[in-house]
Order: structure tokens, then C-alpha cells, then sequence
């Protein structure tokens, strides 16, 4: 045998190694479907028709829990005629996670914030030749990592809803108690590329529960396929897909209003105001800008809601952190 052979074979063999290692730990939690009558039993199913009111406790809080630095195109499409003639510049915009209180279950995060290994390091617990190209810089003062803000009820968090795995908002999970339970959209992925992009967010045992909005647990509502989470119309999951393909917002109805916590569906004030869905940080910009474009008519035909933007702080509230 020839040794350029002996060397192309012995290279692809070494490649094709690298290739089952990388892509073996494309992800490193479980995943299941997501049952509500396993996960969260004792809620009774349409118990009314209106998706806005409910009798069950529910409260929720924005934690501004640090800030991203990313160019004006990430968070809003400039391609988009509302933002004609607008030219790209670099700004920072916040960083939240929501802590949700239902009377029954207890307490809950939406999204996650950002721990204190972010506190002068841009990139936390992230590794791997990619992260500093490909992953914005975060910004973070020491009295709002997310541990810090939760201290008092840090040990009875019971999980975290995620509108979507973007590392921006898994980034405070280090910091949270082992064993919690995870909820994302259905086709959601944190990806995890050995040696090129490792986030440390998630941990091998963790279990993310699935949200499956063709399942016989999903209703129809005005603004998309919804899940009542609780059963008891307090908490509604709804498919906004577009940001990321299982991007979900979550609709909290509180004893004050209606909240919709919209993730990154709305990222800031501006996108909704005008109508416009995010730009470089879209998987699927036409599903996006449908996406935005049907959460701005729902909230016009309902102007009891709330809005509160995936990186933008809410109107008229004061935001824990800020």
C-alpha cells in the first residue's frame, strides 16, 4: 500500500472521529414531551372562554439581569421599509429573566438571566474556539446576577420556562439549584459543539419538556397555538416561532393585567411599535416578521396586555435590577 494512501486513509479516519465526537454532543440535556397532567395535575381544562381571566393566583417580575452588546441589525430587521434609510450601529440592550409566582405551584423563572461568572467576563462559563465570534458580549454589574436578586427565594425555584435556548437566556443557570424542570418549545435547541462552542448552561441530566403545540393539549388562540400550562387559564404557552424555530411567549395573567412576556418574538418596544421582526439574530426572518405582525394585532384588539420585550425594559415598570 502506497503512503499517501496509508496517510488519506489514516486523515479521514481521524476526521471522521473528530466528526462523532463534535457532533455525539450536539446537545447535552434529555428532552420529553411536555403533560400537563403528569407535570402539573389538578387543573381543569376549558374552564371558561376567555383565554384573559382567570381564578387562580398568578404574579410576575421583570429582573434586569445584565446586557448584551450587539449591532442595531441583531435585535431589529433594517432591511424592513419602517427602517429605511436607519444605519447600523453598535448598542446595548438588557438582559431579563421574569419570576413568576402561581399559589399552587410556586415559583418559577422565565428565562434565566445571567450569573456572576459574567461579572468581567464577557462570554461566563462559555469555551471553545467559536464564542468569542460568534456569541455577543454581556455585560454585568455584580449586584444583578440573577443569584444575587433570587437569594431570598433561590431554593424554592421549582424550573425555568424558556421562550427560546439562545445562550442570552439560558446564562443564568449555572447558578440555579440542581434538578429543576425546563420547558421550551418543541425543535428547540441549545446547541453544544465540543471544543468549538460549549455554553456550560445546561448539565448531562437535566430534562427540558417539550411543548408540543399540534398535541391534543393545544388550543387556538388570536395569536397562535397555545398550551394552558396550569390548567387553570393563569399561564399560557404559545408557539411564536420564527426568532428561533420553537420560540414560545408566555401569556401570565396577574391579578393587575394581562402580561405577555413575548421573548425575543418582540425584542424591543420598537418592534413592536412598528411592526418589524428581529434581523441577524432570526432563524427564519419571513416566519418572524408574521410572528410580530400577529402578536401587534392581538395586543391592539386587547390593549388590557401588557408587553413586556425579550431585551427591552417593560413600559411604565420599574425593573428589580435596573
Amino acid at each position: 500500500m502506497k503512503p499517501k494512501f496509508i496517510i488519506l486513509i489514516a486523515t479521514l479516519l481521524i476526521l471522521a472521529v473528530l466528526a462523532s465526537i463534535i457532533l455525539s454532543n450536539f446537545t447535552v440535556y434529555k428532552t420529553q414531551i411536555f403533560n400537563r397532567a403528569t407535570l402539573f395535575p389538578g387543573g381543569s381544562k376549558n374552564i371558561n372562554n376567555n383565554c384573559l381571566k382567570t381564578e387562580a393566583i398568578i404574579t410576575a417580575k421583570p429582573i434586569h439581569s445584565g446586557d448584551l452588546i450587539v449591532m442595531l441589525s441583531n435585535p431589529v430587521n433594517l432591511e424592513h421599509p419602517a427602517y429605511a434609510g436607519i444605519k447600523d450601529r453598535q448598542i446595548t440592550v438588557p438582559v431579563f429573566a421574569y419570576l413568576v409566582h402561581h399559589e399552587k405551584y410556586g415559583y418559577y423563572l422565565i428565562d434565566s438571566g445571567c450569573e456572576e461568572s459574567y461579572v468581567g467576563n464577557p462570554y461566563g462559563p462559555m469555551k471553545g474556539l467559536l464564542v468569542s465570534k460568534v456569541v455577543p458580549q454581556t455585560l454585568l454589574n455584580p449586584d444583578n446576577a440573577i443569584e444575587k436578586q433570587l437569594s431570598d427565594v433561590l431554593d424554592e425555584i421549582n424550573g425555568v420556562f424558556f421562550t427560546h435556548l439562545h445562550f442570552d437566556h439560558t446564562s443564568g443557570l449555572p447558578a440555579l439549584p440542581c434538578g429543576l424542570d425546563y420547558f421550551a418549545g418543541k425543535n428547540e435547541q441549545s446547541f453544544n459543539i465540543k471544543w468549538l462552542l460549549e455554553a456550560n448552561h445546561f448539565k448531562n441530566y437535566d430534562v427540558i419538556y417539550q411543548f408540543d403545540f399540534e398535541s391534543n393539549d393545544a388550543q387556538e388562540l388570536s395569536v397562535g397555538k397555545a398550551i394552558d400550562v396550569f390548567g387553570d387559564y393563569s399561564f399560557w404557552a404559545i408557539s411564536t416561532s420564527g426568532h428561533s424555530k420553537g420560540h414560545v411567549s408566555y401569556l401570565v395573567n396577574t391579578s393587575d393585567h394581562p402580561v405577555l412576556i413575548a421573548g425575543d418574538a418582540c425584542i424591543t418596544n420598537k418592534n413592536l411599535e412598528k411592526g418589524v421582526g428581529s434581523g441577524t439574530s432570526s432563524g427564519d426572518r419571513e416566519t418572524d416578521q408574521n410572528t410580530v405582525e400577529k402578536i401587534k394585532e392581538f395586543i391592539d384588539s386587547h390593549s388590557e396586555i401588557e408587553v413586556w420585550p425579550g431585551h427591552d425594559y417593560p413600559k411604565g415598570f420599574v425593573v428589580v435590577g435596573n
